[in-house]
């Protein structure tokens, strides 16, 4: 699960579509994963700018952690669809989080150090329920600024995951929720292969419904008693304002990914930051709480199996008539 900020292509209604197609191309799994850790890099941008001015913390960190690996950044933390520049909102996030880095510096490093072991462990516990998954042939780990998790497909690497160690210390992610949402995005892809263009052609607001609300399900199956959602202010909605939700949500379902105000909706629904929440007193990304639902739904029909390999037909309309369901409630 992304801290869903501000990235990805205009089309963000199937900006997950995207990322499970870039993951079907060639031969991506297997068993022994090189993981890239910007530990060090990290580390010594701390010892360095410890004490400094924001001006030359803003140099260390170009220097010591971003410029080694600038097309990663440009492309997977500074790339948006905001009407800002890069230099804009790059310059927003390194104001906002250059002072944690020196305050939660060493909480964070921590993470760094355990973070092979905790993927290790909760990949081993999810091959228990999934015995086919294999590891995406790169994973990173890394400070981001904008997401605890992200599928991504690198140049030179093919598909990858991707960790915030900073927003996932920040955030005091619960990571078996976290590791069990981002793997199952990467297991869908590779048990049911989808034609790309098919996949395009027919992605409806409802797929990103589907898509996150099947990560999230999945997750309350490994940790029954955890913030699935990760953000208590969702897990606090109250059954009457899902019943509104649902309803409301009916009125985004056939949006297509080039229609008017696909985007502006998809930001609503599912982005931490997007412009405009739904309802002025719900929390942001509502889209994730209605996705969970929707599929508890359906589970009670319908297998994970069964859920995961439906065609995008099949997904609109047992979503809608599980919104429909949750609107009368």
């Amino acid at each position: 699960m992304s801290c869903p900020c501000e990235t990805g292509p205009v089309a963000r209604i199937v900006i997950l579509a995207a990322i499970l197609l870039s993951i079907l191309s060639g031969t991506c799994w297997a068993r022994e994963n090189p993981i890239l850790s910007l530990e060090d890099e990290f580390a010594e941008f701390l010892q360095q700018s410890a004490g400094r001015p924001f001006d030359q913390q803003k140099a260390l960190w170009e220097s010591l952690v971003e410029g080694p690996h600038q097309a990663l950044y440009d492309r997977h933390v500074w790339a948006s669809t905001s009407s800002r520049s890069k230099e804009e909102r790059r310059e927003e996030l390194l104001r906002s989080w250059l002072p944690i880095y020196q305050s939660r510096g060493a909480a964070i490093l921590a993470r760094f150090r355990t973070f092979r072991e905790d993927l290790g462990k909760h990949f081993a516990r999810f091959r228990e329920r999934f015995p086919e998954a294999r590891l995406p042939a790169a994973i990173v780990a890394m400070p981001s600024l904008t997401f605890n998790g992200k599928q991504v497909n690198m140049d030179g690497h093919g598909p990858a995951l991707l960790f915030g160690i900073d927003v996932m210390t920040e955030r005091d992610e619960n990571l078996g929720v976290l590791f069990s949402h981002e793997l199952f995005h990467h297991y869908q892809a590779q048990a049911v292969p989808r034609d790309p263009e098919e996949f395009k052609r027919s992605a409806r607001m409802t797929t990103p419904l589907w898509l996150e609300g099947l990560a999230v399900y999945v997750s309350a199956q490994f940790e029954p008693k955890g913030d699935v959602l990760m953000d208590p202010s969702l897990a606090r909605v109250r059954e009457p304002d899902v019943a509104w939700l649902a309803q409301r949500f009916l009125s985004d379902a056939e949006l297509g990914p080039d229609a008017p105000g696909a985007e502006a909706a998809y930001r609503r629904w599912f982005l931490l930051t997007g412009t405009g929440q739904v309802r002025a007193d719900l929390p942001p990304r509502p889209g994730y709480l209605l996705g969970y639902r929707a599929i508890e739904v359906c589970a009670r029909r319908h297998s994970i199996e069964q859920m995961m390999a439906w065609d995008l037909d099949r997904v609109h309309g047992e979503m809608v008539s599980a919104l429909k369901e949750l609107a009368e409630e």
